[in-house]
């Protein structure tokens, strides 16, 4: 339902925005298509900070050793699941980019 919505959502700005023609064309064709297939590491990154958010909580708990190690895994898990995050945007950047090559390609012969 959300994905539906923002769907229109884009295509409503992508025709109103002031694009060329054949952009216009190939992103209108990949969103009536689909969204992006989901990717792993943006499912890994976001189990990492949900991990680490609990963690953190917990880690506060208490002053010995063990609260100690575990905020400092939060902390890791925190930023490698930031730094998975940001590797998911590259590749889904590098797959749209690739795709509207694609179809920019075959429709007017790039």
């Amino acid at each position: 339902m959300v994905s539906a919505i923002l769907i229109s959502i884009f295509r409503l700005y992508v025709v109103n925005a002031g694009l060329k023609k054949p952009v216009k064309d190939a992103v209108r064709k990949i969103s009536c298509a689909g969204l992006l297939p989901v990717h792993f590491v943006g499912k890994a990154g976001t189990a990492l900070l949900m991990i680490s958010i609990v963690s953190l909580i917990f880690a506060d708990l208490g002053t010995n050793t063990f609260f100690h190690l575990l905020y400092i895994a939060a902390l890791a898990a925190g930023i490698w699941g930031i730094a998975m995050y940001w590797l998911a945007g590259y590749i889904y950047t590098e797959q749209g980019i690739r795709l509207l090559r694609k179809e920019l390609g075959e429709k007017y012969g790039a």
